[in-house]
């Protein structure tokens, strides 16, 4: 689902000529999974319905997930599958040394003992994978401004390059537009990889 609407891509780039919704629609898409990519947020910036996810045990008291804004149901395996009680984990991010109980969340901690150990050990966690529960301000400007670049680019049959006579040749080498990703770097969008 791109982070912005044809109606708000028409408001910010002005554009009233009729008959390139879809055009639009295309590179709103585009720019926003160049975004997720360059981020490095698979799941994106929007959470979704919750979903379960199995992630590797090693028998500490916390293990680390994908980002998240909320946790409903955590499990544990060591043969079979057993619910963890919702007074038994808390899901946090940040370092377990000094965890931030606010989402995203990205592990959680298991209170009153370790996860289970071993090389079938594995904890079950049902959450809405994302980042945010609506798309943060930045990342709908990005969206916007790169999929109004795109579309010039469109109206270009997507040269590589254009030229004219008073501006010189001006080329296009780069997925992201130096300024998208400056506003993704200065809002400290992009997610460390691990």
């Amino acid at each position: 689902m791109p982070y912005a609407t044809v109606a708000e891509f028409r408001t910010s780039s002005k554009l009233t000529a009729a008959g390139l919704d879809s055009q639009i629609q295309l590179c709103l898409e585009a720019a926003s999974a160049a975004i997720d990519g360059f981020c490095n947020r698979p799941d994106g910036f929007v959470a979704t319905v919750p979903t379960a996810r199995a992630f590797a045990s090693a028998g500490r008291d916390y293990v680390a997930c994908d980002e998240c804004v909320a946790v409903s149901l955590v499990e544990e395996y060591d043969g079979t599958w057993r619910a963890v009680g919702t007074g038994d984990w808390i899901a946090f991010s940040g370092d377990i040394d000094a965890p931030l109980y606010q989402p995203p969340y990205s592990a959680v901690m298991r209170v009153g003992g370790p996860f289970p150990a071993g090389p079938l050990a594995r904890v079950r966690i049902t959450a809405q994978w994302g980042a945010s529960e609506s798309v943060p301000p930045m990342v709908k400007t990005a969206c916007l401004a790169q999929a109004t670049k795109w579309f010039k680019r469109f109206e270009g049959a997507f040269s590589t390059a254009l030229a004219t006579n008073n501006l010189g040749r001006k080329a296009f080498v780069q997925a992201l537009d130096p300024d998208v990703e400056f506003m993704l770097v200065s809002a400290r969008l992009i997610r460390p990889s691990l």
